[in-house]
């Protein structure tokens, strides 16, 4: 064991992640906080300390924001320590390459690593933020926090962990991508857990991320122990997810155990079925955007060899920026204007080589939904998205050939205005409801 508590146990109250060695110096990393020296805690010797290689082994705290540690465990049992974080003196942390010791246990070493596989511990940044604000931002760019003036009244350590679990089993349906925490102390090395003005948390993803993970970008969270439960954080006001920059903005003034997470995704099992011509699947497209001086039509073709039989969003973008890309990107998430319409059953079966003709104002239009300027001038671009948003699925409602053999997303067309038209004013009321109750639910 490391040092002694003074009653005959070890100085560390948690296990030890990484070791390096510089001159006549031990330092270790791990989960471990106040260490005990010989019956006497030292407070600011959290996560990182020091201890003097000798007959009088004694630890050292090594509470810096200059630099932390990232701690890789591999099968030959040589652990990597790589110093990956600066803290520079504006408050925001910024990573400085230095040498990478590598350390290898031998038979003569009091902390070893074992073949037993061990969870990676990541200080991934650390960083000082003062009464005029800072912010602390990784390496990697997967996390950047901003204090804005005011919200602490002295100089913070602030630190952001990434962990290999999370702190707490999630509850059942919940998925994790990645967890962590955030940890601040103040010049005397106590724990700040509030603040005056609330933090804003960015967390960047990676499409790969989700996928790895099983998780749907549409059900993305982030969720705090609060004690005794998980809480999904969204929706909360300035959050949000943002699927085109895929980020997630969180507003704040805590700090607890935290975990990027969401649903799975849901996976349809079909089964064969003989048919006459062969086993088929319905493909839907946008033929065509047509507009006069007073309608706005958008006419959707089953260009496949099924019938459509589940009900399905279409969305409108006026001037998005950017244009859409994929299913569950509504046009709330790109423009400030759009339209909706919902195909219920009484429009099923669409008849492969079959048409729908959708006109502002018909039984299907989403006034509830929708939000557009009574005058569209010419020029302005305009794109349809048909069967558009599900939050349970990555490809809405309807799973379509291309998206059944993994070919070109085709539900997507866009196009300008050559004439300016007048769209009829339709009251907003109250929202419609399907005809079956079988509109899948919008991001």
């Amino acid at each position: 064991a490391l040092g002694s508590n003074g009653a005959g146990g070890a100085s560390l109250n948690n296990p030890v992640y990484a070791l390096a060695v510089s001159g006549d110096d031990l330092y270790v990393g791990g989960m471990f906080t106040d260490v005990n020296n010989n019956g006497a805690p030292l407070t600011a010797a959290d996560r990182v300390a020091g201890f003097g290689i000798g007959a009088a082994a004694t630890p050292t705290p090594t509470r810096t924001p200059t630099a932390t540690a990232t701690a890789t465990h591999t099968p030959t049992n040589t652990p990597t320590v790589t110093p990956t974080a600066t803290a520079t003196a504006t408050g925001t942390s910024t990573s400085t390459p230095t040498r990478t010791p590598t350390i290898t246990p031998t038979a003569t070493a009091t902390a070893t690593a074992t073949s037993t596989a061990t969870p990676t511990l990541t200080p991934v940044s650390s960083g000082l933020i003062g009464p005029n604000g800072g912010t602390v931002t990784s390496p990697d760019g997967k996390f950047q926090m901003t204090f804005p003036p005011g919200a602490v009244n002295g100089n913070v350590t602030v630190t952001y962990t990434e962990l290999a679990a999370p702190t707490q089993p999630l509850p059942t349906g919940r998925i994790g991508a990645r967890y962590f925490t955030i940890e601040a102390r103040d010049g005397a090395g106590n724990l700040v857990t509030n603040f005056n003005q609330p933090y804003t948390m960015i967390l960047t993803y990676t499409d790969a991320e989700l996928a790895a993970a099983g998780i749907l970008e549409a059900n993305l969270n982030v969720a705090f122990w609060n004690g005794s439960a998980w809480v999904d954080m969204l929706p909360c006001a300035g959050c949000g997810v943002d699927t085109i920059a895929n980020r997630v903005t969180i507003i704040a003034n805590h700090l607890t155990p935290f975990a990027l997470v969401g649903g799975g995704i849901i996976h349809r099992l079909f089964l064969p079925m003989t048919a006459r011509g062969g086993e088929g699947a319905p493909d839907l497209i946008v033929q065509s955007i047509a507009a006069n001086a007073t309608t706005l039509q958008i006419v959707v073709k089953n260009q496949g060899n099924a019938p459509v039989v589940d009900e399905f969003w279409v969305d409108v973008y006026i001037n998005p920026n950017p244009a859409p890309t994929k299913a569950n990107q509504t046009w709330q998430m790109l423009a400030s204007q759009g339209l909706v319409w919902g195909v219920t059953s009484s429009a099923l079966p669409l008849i492969p080589g079959g048409t729908l003709t959708l006109s502002v104002g018909d039984a299907y239009y989403w006034p509830s939904l929708s939000n557009v300027a009574a005058t569209l001038a010419a020029g302005t671009v305009v794109y349809a998205q048909v069967d558009s948003a599900n939050a349970d699925t990555n490809y809405g409602a309807v799973l379509e050939n291309h998206e059944r053999s993994g070919g070109a997303y085709n539900n997507i067309t866009g196009g300008t205005l050559t004439t300016g038209l007048t769209l009829p004013r339709v009251g907003s009321g109250g929202p419609r409801a399907p005809s079956s109750n079988r509109l899948p639910r919008r991001p």
